[in-house]
């Protein structure tokens, strides 16, 4: 197709060419993320990413994640955020599959009010998205959360997260 936005969104794999060699294959996100050269640069100049991208490929897995086994509780969570100076942490159990998100807040009022487990913190308001979310659909979920959205294969398992600062260098 001549049509760039068309083979973007139907295409798997692309072929980019010029003077009538190939100067680029790739999946559309691959293409977008490394160009070949300045011409590939300019043709997918203009190209909107959110039609392009969904959770999975920009979900990046560079926060904290806190995997649950017995006897871990909040002290000991609360220490981890704390001794790598972040806000929040991803709870998953040994399959890595996700359970929930904790902050150094919902630690402590847990710890005040006597919770009973780990759940007890778990901030209510965050639900992780599926990897196959597209991109349009992220921008008021990724905007709503103080902490950046977990994002979860068909089998619950955690990819990664998407935070307001990746959304925006993607876009």
């Amino acid at each position: 197709s001549h049509d760039l936005h068309e083979a973007m969104r139907i295409g798997d794999r692309i072929a980019v060419m010029e003077g009538g060699c190939i100067v680029q294959i790739g999946t559309p996100d691959e293409i977008l993320k490394n160009p070949a050269d300045e011409y590939v640069k300019s043709f997918f100049r203009g190209v909107d990413p959110t039609t392009v991208f969904c959770a999975k490929d920009i979900a990046r897995k560079n926060q904290l994640t806190l995997f649950r086994h017995r006897g871990e509780g909040f002290l000991s969570s609360l220490e981890q955020l704390q001794g790598q100076g972040r806000d929040f942490a991803y709870i998953l159990d040994k399959k890595e599959r996700y359970q929930g998100v904790v902050s150094v807040a919902s630690l402590m009022e847990s710890i005040e009010r006597g919770g009973d487990g780990l759940e007890s913190a778990f901030l209510r308001e965050v639900h992780p998205v599926r990897a196959d979310t597209p991109l349009q659909n992220l921008l008021s979920i990724v905007r709503q959360h103080d902490c950046p959205v977990p994002v979860i294969d068909k089998d619950k398992v955690y990819l990664g997260v998407i935070s307001k600062n990746s959304f925006l260098r993607i876009l």
